[in-house]
């Protein structure tokens, strides 16, 4: 069985019983000295859901306005 198929039948399984299932495997990922550590996520990856998320103006350089009078001194 693959760890995709293991996964999705963990999945589908009722919130009870997978949480049971996952505290279970937790607990033998942390009694296995040889199991690597889970990698840290970084904060890319705990907000890349909400990348593009955002309706509005994709570029303010694809308005020429907004560029007219870039780099001219505001005092001069």
């Amino acid at each position: 069985m693959s760890t995709q198929e293991i996964i999705t039948t963990i999945a589908a399984l009722p919130e009870a019983e997978r949480r049971k299932v996952w505290s279970e495997l937790d607990e033998l990922r942390r009694s296995d000295p040889a199991a690597p550590a889970p990698k840290p996520l970084s904060a890319h990856d705990k907000a890349k859901h909400l990348i593009g998320s955002i309706s509005g103006p994709s570029d303010l350089s694809s308005n020429k306005d907004y560029l007219r009078d870039l780099g001219k001194s505001s005092l001069s």
